[in-house]
């Protein structure tokens, strides 16, 4: 126990330790650190039965920045899903203060959720598809909850937090909003790339594709209300690019929804093929002058819709064409990350994006080399690429023997590695014998080879 006996005075050591610690950047010296202000934040509730809103808050707020960026699995899952109580316990404490702190509680359900969302994707990184369709389904309530419980307090005394807006809802009905209207539309937003995410992890080979289809008739009624909410928000908080790129998302997955379903290529897909492309191409004119992620993720969208649209056959463009356009975005966006990136810091999650980008161009490398046909003289040569930008992934981790401290980073490493096995063996005619280094560097590592083997295609 602290020597301290103010309370106060124990969480505000524990405020200082943090701002320490956030000025050492991404670094494991950071964890201990946190860790030191855990505990300080623990003796603060144990001393306050647990009702300090203040505390439990940011002893959620450290274990989701330690669960996501610091430890591997299961570790990772014990934070992840220690942040979401705490968080979860932080909104009913707000919820019971006289009168209710009602943005505190929209605060913390908010981070909740986004705790919980980090678990199904940590899920699906290790390809437990039930186990992340159970958290993502479990998401899906949550926001809807959270949206429903702030559309309930629209009209009510926020306490000065927003000046209240008028808002068309239809039929000459209007609400007078105390809640900023970009919130909502935020929790929608996130509620459609939820269901999304859900969606890509239903299986539709098992006899559920009727669920993926009721999952994305659902993400579309949530994106028609978040575009009509979006209407009445400040031009400054719009939400209009992102929104356009999931009803681009919704509609590429209703069309892979029917190619899937027909044992043939249909004449109308060609048509819903190019509508599609155009929507996604709108969006990456929209973020056109901007250099930030969002520009990075509107090249790399694209790109990887090019590579969809090329394996379906049903472009009416030609397939190396589109693979050409989709290397090219992807060497864009990859410029991108490398120029946002601050020099001399570390930022795990732009190596992990460089990764993947790099990853995503050596796959369009290899579709070209198939499309051309091992008896082409550029096959070799196409093969050769794509290992190259393979390894340069891997190299992005040196040393590559050591395990990363970032899981995402780590992750990437790992299905590069895995990758450029297959494509030795598959490919350029290598032996699985003569894989052993890296199959060996995977072994110590304890990977799951079949968890990366099923990213493949």
């Amino acid at each position: 126990m602290p020597k301290h006996t103010d309370i106060e005075e124990i969480y505000d050591e524990a405020v200082d330790i943090e701002d320490k610690a956030e000025r050492l950047g991404y670094d494991v010296k950071v964890v201990a650190r946190y860790e030191k202000a855990l505990s300080l934040y623990a003796a603060v509730l144990e001393s306050e039965q647990g009702s300090h809103y203040d505390a439990l808050y940011n002893s959620a707020r450290l274990r989701l920045e330690i669960g996501g960026g610091y430890k591997h699995p299961p570790d990772a899952f014990v934070y992840l899903q220690e942040a979401y109580r705490l968080f979860i316990s932080a909104a009913e404490v707000a919820g019971r203060f006289n009168p209710p702190n009602q943005i505190g509680r929209f605060d913390a359900l908010y981070n909740a959720i986004q705790s919980a969302v980090s678990v199904g994707e940590l899920h699906a990184d290790l390809g437990a598809d039930r186990d992340a369709a159970d958290a993502f389904s479990h998401c899906v309530d949550l926001l809807r909850g959270l949206v429903a419980e702030q559309k309930s307090f629209v009209g009510a005394d926020s306490g000065g937090y927003a000046a209240a807006a008028a808002m068309d809802v239809g039929g000459g009905a209007s609400l007078s909003l105390s809640l900023p209207p970009y919130q909502i539309v935020q929790n929608i937003k996130i509620l459609v790339d939820v269901l999304l995410k859900l969606q890509d992890v239903v299986d539709v080979d098992d006899g559920t594709s009727t669920n993926t289809d009721h999952t994305l008739a659902h993400a579309q009624m949530a994106l028609n209300e978040a575009l009509t909410l979006n209407n009445a928000v400040d031009e400054q908080f719009k939400e209009t690019d992102t929104l356009l790129l999931l009803q681009a998302k919704i509609h590429l997955g209703e069309l892979q929804m029917q190619i899937q379903s027909q044992s043939q290529p249909q004449p109308q897909f060609q048509s819903q093929a190019q509508t599609i492309v155009a929507e996604f191409r709108h969006v990456l004119e929209l973020r056109s002058g901007r250099r930030d992620s969002g520009a990075v993720e509107a090249h790399c969208e694209l790109a990887e819709v090019l590579v969809e649209v090329a394996k379906s056959g049903v472009s009416g463009v030609s397939s190396w064409e589109l693979l050409c356009e989709a290397q090219s975005l992807f060497k864009a966006a990859l410029e991108m990350e490398i120029a946002l990136k601050s020099i001399g810091s570390i930022d795990p999650q732009s190596l992990a994006n460089q990764i993947k980008i790099l990853m995503a161009v050596a796959g369009a490398s290899t579709l070209r080399a198939l499309l051309v046909g091992s008896g082409n003289v550029n096959y070799t040569t196409l093969i050769n690429n794509s290992q190259v930008f393979l390894k340069r992934a891997v190299e992005i981790t040196q040393p590559v023997q050591v395990k990363h401290p970032n899981w995402q980073v780590e992750d990437a490493k790992y299905e590069a590695m895995v990758r450029i096995i297959h494509e030795r063996i598959k490919y350029s005619g290598e032996s699985i014998d003569s894989q052993g280094h890296l199959l060996g560097l995977l072994a110590s590592h304890g990977v799951d080879l079949e968890v990366y083997k099923r990213r493949l295609d």
